[in-house]
């Protein structure tokens, strides 16, 4: 049974309070009666809930705890969950090799879990599809990308689980975006993971589904509504403190204000982008900033 504290928690993530949950996940964590099953959950729900918010280094450490006490337990389909979060952060650190070595991982594990329900092994296998096509789509492998996010997506959508189908529908709209450039099919994904997204208060869906928008607009030449939208992807990103995103959001308004003819506001949100880019140590946003590689620096 899961501690009550972490129960409040994960009912405020389902809640989009993100930061409330935060604060009680870092109280929870001074509690000294705390069993080894306690302590599994702790970590896989503030690593979760880290990855949310962007702040990957932290949810790579705590999945990494989790991982390490489920061995201790053969708690194989917690170490599978372990596995998957601390491959999606290493997925947004572009530590890709050591990524899929991960998901490999978890795929050997969860074959091994036996007695479970056949609804849980799939829940998982979707997850790690998923997982799967965020690689490939770093990779710049469109084909795999998308056929592992369809993969996870046909499974979700059998499940009924609303955010993890919203995370299948957005990671389809990424990829049409900046791998195969069809941009009506990812406003139709975008579109349908932002309606799924607000339903089940998942504000960091809809805050990067803002900025998917943001982009597709100002590919298809639509300046006025990739600005409207960056905006209100940066009101969220802001409120969730996910820095990375909001560098990367003052990267995109500031070639948003460019293409517009503006000659001072670029450089203001450039100088904002490098900033925090710097601050968090993220060289990928660093290295694109000062030549505004869009599509794929956005």
């Amino acid at each position: 049974m899961l501690h009550k504290e972490l129960t409040k928690a994960n009912t405020l993530i389902e809640e989009g309070n993100y930061n409330k949950a935060l604060h009680l996940l870092e109280s929870f964590e001074e509690n000294e009666n705390l069993t080894l099953h306690d302590l599994i959950s702790y970590n896989l729900l503030r690593s979760s809930l880290l990855n949310k918010v962007g702040s990957y280094n932290d949810a790579f450490k705590h999945a990494e705890q989790a991982y390490q006490k489920s061995q201790e337990v053969s708690k194989n389909l917690q170490s599978v969950d372990a596995l998957l979060s601390m491959a999606y952060a290493l997925g947004w650190q572009m530590s890709l090799d050591k990524a899929f070595e991960l998901i490999e991982q978890s795929e050997h594990l969860l074959n091994e879990c036996v007695g479970e329900s056949s609804n849980t092994i799939l829940q998982k296998q979707a997850s790690i599809n998923y997982t799967k096509s965020l690689y490939y789509f770093f990779k710049d492998d469109s084909d795999q990308a998308i056929k592992h996010a369809e993969q996870s997506l046909k499974v979700r959508e059998d499940l009924g689980n609303k955010t993890e189908i919203a995370e299948s529908l957005t990671a389809l709209g990424l990829i049409y975006t900046l791998l195969s450039f069809e941009y009506d099919n990812a406003l139709t994904y975008t579109e349908r993971s932002q309606k799924l997204a607000k339903e089940s208060n998942q504000k960091h869906i809809v805050a990067y589904n803002f900025l998917l928008f943001g982009m597709i607009y100002g590919l298809k030449g639509e300046i006025e509504r990739a600005l409207i939208n960056h905006e209100q992807s940066l009101a969220i990103s802001e409120e969730l403190n996910n820095k990375r995103q909001i560098s990367i959001l003052f990267n995109n308004i500031a070639d948003t204000y460019r293409r517009k003819g503006e000659l001072e506001l670029p450089l203001v949100y450039l100088e904002k982008a490098l900033a925090i880019a710097e601050e968090i140590g993220n060289k990928w946003n660093i290295g694109a900033i000062p030549f505004q590689r869009c599509p794929h620096s956005c």
